[in-house]
């Protein structure tokens, strides 16, 4: 499934796209659940778990919102606790429920039998996948923390950073050196948001490969849950090694299928974004708000449904490409290189 061709003395691995999605084409035939269904049924599970708990999300507030006085303090207060709930168990609930699909998947790129509970497994797995989670996150986290804080001491020396400057020297003058007071003067909040804006775009040039090097994690824990976290994490940064302008090319051959979904998650925000354009529906802002929730997601599901377990699988067949392409290469020599941690390309 992949190509070789040499360069700088070297020989880099390269995908080879025709025989990546002709494999996953053979498992999509072979699979004892047909993936398409698979990925419909997960799809379709998602989108109403969604859509349920924003529709009960505004049913709980309306009933805030009328329960007024002292005497609905109580109940507003219950009320309350409820939609915290519900939004949480969806927002929580959700990242395992996401993992489920990825074991799904690669049991079939694994020819072994496939049914629809398996989607369950993400949860099943709770423990490693959580870790998972909380490791990857708190990575690419840290990571950004430690370089949008320097950035922006470095922004505030250039000219971008002197409309901030002179905002907190007005109110300086003004008397006024409270934190949050000052975050009152739109101009000042304005020039630290643009500011701090500016640093986590900078930031990026480093957050996209790291991004590349974990790529492959979720794979690596699908393949093997025992080992754990940390250790598909680390495999992840081994395989993509050098790797990572690989993946990005394979990303560059599913353009259409990205561009697609970003337009049908777009597609969700349509009332906000027919309000900033001041386009008059002739429709309240709640009927606005479920229309264009709705026909995103739908718009989502038909994607994932059509193409999701293709583009998933051919993912898979790249990991093998990757995991053999390092098992075949000479170890590494210097302490340097042998760091698994080594985010370079």
């Amino acid at each position: 499934y992949s190509q070789t061709y040499p360069k700088g003395g070297l020989f880099m691995k390269r995908f080879s796209y025709d025989r990546l999605e002709a494999n996953a084409e053979r498992e999509i035939s072979a699979a004892s659940v047909p993936p398409q269904k698979l990925v419909l049924v997960h799809s379709l599970i998602t989108a109403g778990a969604v859509l349920l708990a924003a529709l009960v999300q505004l049913l709980l507030q309306n009933q805030i919102d009328n329960t007024g006085g002292l005497s609905g303090m109580d109940s507003r207060a219950v009320l309350s606790t409820v939609e915290t709930l519900l939004s949480g168990a969806v927002r929580l609930g959700l990242p395992f429920w996401q993992f489920g699909l990825t074991f799904a998947i690669w049991s079939i790129h694994r020819q072994r039998q496939t049914e629809y509970r398996d989607l369950t497994l993400g949860f099943r797995n709770f423990s490693p996948v959580l870790r998972f989670l909380l490791l990857n996150g708190l990575l690419i986290l840290g990571v950004m923390m430690l370089l949008v804080y320097p950035l922006c001491g470095i922004l505030m020396v250039t000219p971008l950073g002197s409309p901030l400057t002179r905002a907190v020297e007005a109110q300086l003058a003004a008397g006024v050196t409270d934190l949050n007071a000052m975050l009152e003067d739109p101009t000042l909040y304005a020039s630290m948001v643009s500011l701090v804006g500016i640093a986590i775009l900078l930031s990026l040039i480093v957050l996209i490969p790291l991004s590349y090097r974990l790529r492959m994690g979720r794979l690596a824990l699908a393949e093997d849950p025992k080992a754990g976290a940390m250790n598909a994490l680390r495999k992840s940064v081994n395989i993509t090694r050098k790797n990572s302008m690989a993946l990005f090319r394979l990303d560059l051959h599913f353009w259409w299928y990205f561009l697609a979904m970003g337009l049908a998650a777009l597609l969700t925000y349509g009332a906000s974004i027919c309000a900033a354009l001041n386009i008059a529906l002739p429709l309240s802002a709640t009927v606005q708000f479920f229309l264009f929730y709705t026909l995103g997601l739908a718009a989502q599901t038909a994607l994932l449904w059509a193409f999701g377990a293709k583009v998933e699988l051919t993912y898979a067949s790249a990991y093998d490409v990757l995991t053999e392409e390092r098992r075949q290469a000479p170890q590494p020599q210097s302490p340097y290189a042998q760091n698994p941690m080594n985010f370079s390309n």
